[in-house]
């Protein structure tokens, strides 16, 4: 008697256990029956991963990329939580708010090279240079300040990189884009300010930009150029 209550309280602890949390497996997943099974090592886990039958694959890291896609195509966050590696889980969570086009996602993302995907993607997706100033990585916060002012022509996001060579690039593109004088006089370098009215010269053919010019070989070549166009 004692026997049968330990061998019914074993299969309650297996029937437990197998209850806990799985890994999911994609729609299209082969079955148990198919080519996968005759092959061995690496190559069944790519053969499992290629199918997203992830819970089969024993590879980690392999896993890990297969949970992954598995999460995307399910368009499903809560998978993510199952990949081992944070910098996969990073990526997963990142393509996850990409998709839903959340920007609430991203700071709970913990590997930061992916955090700052996260809110570099989804600020330029969406146009929004405030959000620029989350992301942790300068020169993806200059890129980030700089193709949304180009995008939207908003020269007070070129304003908002740090003083140098970045804010002066974004600020002469922009001045070139939208032809504005006003943009080329902000401009604190005296050579860039004189070859940004060269340019406001070119595409007006107006020689008055010319005229502004202070440094004379800059002028001079100013006035060269106009006058090969016409």
């Amino acid at each position: 008697m004692k026997a049968l209550t330990i061998i019914s309280l074993l299969i309650v602890i297996i029937f437990i256990t197998a209850c806990g949390t799985k890994i999911p497996d994609g729609p299209t997943g082969a079955s148990d029956n198919d080519a996968c099974l005759l092959l061995e090592g690496l190559a069944k886990d790519n053969c499992y991963s290629d199918a997203l039958r992830c819970s089969k694959v024993q590879n980690i890291p392999l896993r890990d990329s297969c949970v992954a896609e598995l999460a995307k195509l399910k368009s499903d966050l809560s998978v993510c939580s199952l990949i081992k590696s944070e910098q996969t889980k990073g990526y997963c969570q990142e393509q996850i708010a990409e998709q839903k086009n959340d920007m609430t996602l991203c700071p709970s993302i913990k590997d930061q090279y992916w955090q700052d995907n996260c809110f570099f993607n989804l600020a330029v997706q969406n146009k929004k240079g405030e959000e620029c100033s989350l992301i942790h990585n300068q020169e993806q916060k200059t890129t980030c300040f700089s193709t949304i002012a180009l995008a939207t022509n908003d020269a007070n996001l070129c304003r908002l990189i740090p003083s140098g060579s970045n804010r002066e690039g974004c600020l002469f593109k922009l001045a070139v884009k939208t032809v504005d004088l006003q943009l080329c006089q902000d401009l604190a370098d005296v050579v860039t300010r004189d070859s940004c009215r060269v340019k406001l010269a070119e595409a007006t053919g107006d020689q008055k930009y010319c005229e502004m010019i202070g440094t004379k070989f800059i002028k001079d070549k100013c006035f060269e150029k106009l006058a090969v166009k016409k």
